[in-house]
C-alpha cells in the first residue's frame, strides 16, 4: 500500500530511507563489522581524501552540524578517529586512526557487495531511482522546497482582466473551460452539454453570458441564467487553470452580482457541490447563504444550495 501521495514525499522518502538503513545495519551485525550506517560518511569521506574538516564532512553527509559533532565523537571513543585543530585555528581536522583505517579494511568487500548489490535493485525501478534522485537534487540546488513552497502558498496578485458580454466567437472557450473542471470532478451530465454546446439558449431564455479576458485570451467564464419573476441563477463559473487563485473569479463574480442588480433581480441563488470547498468559501464572501431547495435540482452532483443575502457588511 503506498501510504502518502506527493503532500507526504520526503515521508514517503524517509520511510523506505529508513528501511534501507535498518536492513544495512542488520546485514553489519549479522556479518560482525563493528559499523553503523551513520557512520558510512565519515568513512566514505575520508576513503577519498585522508583529512577533511568537520565543515567539509557535515555537507557530504547531509547532517546537522550537531548531528556530525555527535557521530564524530562516538568515533573517536571507539578509537576510530582523531580530531586536530586545522592550520588556521578555527577548524577541526578529522583523519582516520590506525583502527580506523584497519575497519575501513574490512568494510571494503561488502562494500563491493553491496553496490552490486543495489545496482541490482535499482535495475528493477522504472526509472531508475538513482538517476531520478540526482534529477530531483539537482531540481532542489537550482530552487530549494521552501522556496516553492512558500512561493505556492503566497497569494496571487490579483490580476487586471477585462469581463465583458459574451459573443459567439468564445463559444469554445466557454466549453473547454467548463469541460475542463467537470471533466476533474464529475461525470458531465446531459443538462451540460445541452448548455455548453448551445450557450446561445442561455441568451435566448434570457440569461448572460461574461468572459473575463487577459492578453486577448477567455481565461474564465460566468453565465447569469434567467429563471423568471426576477429570479436569476450563477452558474458556469470557470477559471482556466493556470490562472487560478489571481483573482479573476472574483471579478467574475461581482460582475454577475452587479449585473443581477441592474435587471432589478428579486433572487440570486446557484446550485453548487461539496467537493469545491475552494468555490465554496468564494461564495460565502460574497454574501451567499445555505438554503434548502423546493424543487430537484437539475445536477446529480448538486448537493449545496446557495442564494445570495446581500453584500456582506
Amino acid at each position: 500500500m503506498i501510504p502518502y501521495d506527493n503532500t507526504g514525499f520526503g515521508s514517503r522518502m524517509r520511510r523506505v530511507t529508513n528501511q534501507m538503513l535498518a536492513d544495512v545495519d542488520s546485514a553489519y551485525k549479522q556479518l560482525n563489522l563493528p559499523f553503523r550506517s551513520r557512520y558510512f560518511p565519515i568513512f566514505w569521506g575520508l576513503q577519498q581524501r585522508e583529512q577533511m574538516t568537520v565543515s567539509e564532512l557535515t555537507e557530504l553527509s547531509g547532517f546537522t552540524q550537531p548531528a556530525t559533532s555527535q557521530t564524530l565523537k562516538a568515533l573517536q571513543k571507539k578509537g576510530l578517529v582523531a580530531l586536530q585543530t586545522g592550520i588556521d585555528g578555527r577548524e577541526r581536522v578529522v583523519t582516520l586512526t590506525r583502527d580506523g583505517k584497519a575497519l575501513l579494511g574490512s568494510l571494503q568487500p561488502f562494500w563491493n557487495k553491496a553496490a552490486t548489490t543495489l545496482n541490482d535493485l535499482l535495475e528493477e525501478t522504472t526509472p531508475r531511482l538513482d538517476l531520478a534522485l540526482a534529477s530531483l537534487e539537482s531540481a532542489l540546488e537550482k530552487k530549494p522546497l521552501i522556496r516553492r513552497l512558500l512561493e505556492a502558498t503566497q497569494p496571487k496578485p490579483q490580476q487586471s482582466v477585462d469581463v465583458i458580454p459574451f459573443r459567439m466567437e468564445f463559444a469554445q472557450a466557454f466549453r473547454d473551460l467548463n469541460l475542463e473542471w467537470l471533466g476533474k470532478w464529475f461525470e458531465v451530465e446531459p443538462y451540460d452539454r445541452v448548455q455548453l454546446e448551445q450557450p446561445e439558449k442561455i441568451l435566448e431564455q434570457g440569461g448572460e453570458i461574461f468572459i473575463a479576458i487577459l492578453d486577448n485570451k477567455a481565461v474564465g467564464t460566468g453565465a447569469l441564467y434567467f429563471r423568471g419573476d426576477g429570479e436569476y441563477e450563477i452558474a458556469k463559473m470557470a477559471v482556466d487553470p493556470s490562472h487560478r487563485g489571481s483573482g479573476i473569479g472574483i471579478q467574475l463574480m461581482q460582475r454577475l452580482i452587479n449585473r443581477f442588480k441592474e435587471r432589478g433581480g428579486r433572487r440570486l441563488f446557484l446550485v453548487t457541490s461539496s467537493k469545491l470547498a475552494p468555490a465554496i468559501g468564494l461564495y460565502r464572501k460574497f454574501g451567499f447563504v445555505d438554503f434548502v431547495p423546493r424543487n430537484k435540482p437539475e445536477y446529480d452532483r448538486a448537493d449545496t444550495f446557495m442564494e445570495w443575502a446581500g453584500d456582506p457588511s
